[in-house]
């Protein structure tokens, strides 16, 4: 029975020393560094179009902004995946709390002639 105790007491002893944590921490210095890119680029602009999306239950799940980027997507992808659309305008229709369609409008466009700028402002070197 001593013995069975004394087991027990050395393997509770090196149960409750092998659980220790260890910590370690670092220290940084701050890297003082600037990125700089000036860039300059032709826009584009189409003529003014429209899309109307009937958003599924997933998109109206994620929420109505979620529903007017998707709608925004869309219309992109539909006019030669444009960069950017110019103007938006939405129309929401909502029934019983759901979405049942967005109609967004506004102009395509898209970034041509991107030509790196020399820095010539003050506090650029």
């Amino acid at each position: 029975m001593k013995k069975l105790s004394l087991i027990a007491a050395v393997a509770a002893a090196m149960f409750a020393t092998s659980c220790s944590s260890i910590h370690f921490t670092a220290n940084t210095e701050p890297v003082d560094s600037k990125i700089v890119s000036v860039m300059s680029a032709q826009m584009n602009v189409a003529s003014r179009t429209s899309y109307t999306l009937y958003p599924t239950a997933a998109q109206r799940k994620a929420g109505e902004k979620s529903v007017k980027a998707a709608a925004v997507a869309a219309l992109l992808e539909k006019n030669g995946n444009a960069d950017v659309l110019v103007a938006p305008e939405f129309e929401i229709k909502r029934s019983c709390g759901k979405v049942k369609y967005v109609k967004v409008s506004g102009r395509p466009a898209t970034y041509t002639n991107f030509n790196p700028e020399s820095l010539q402002c003050k506090g650029h070197k």
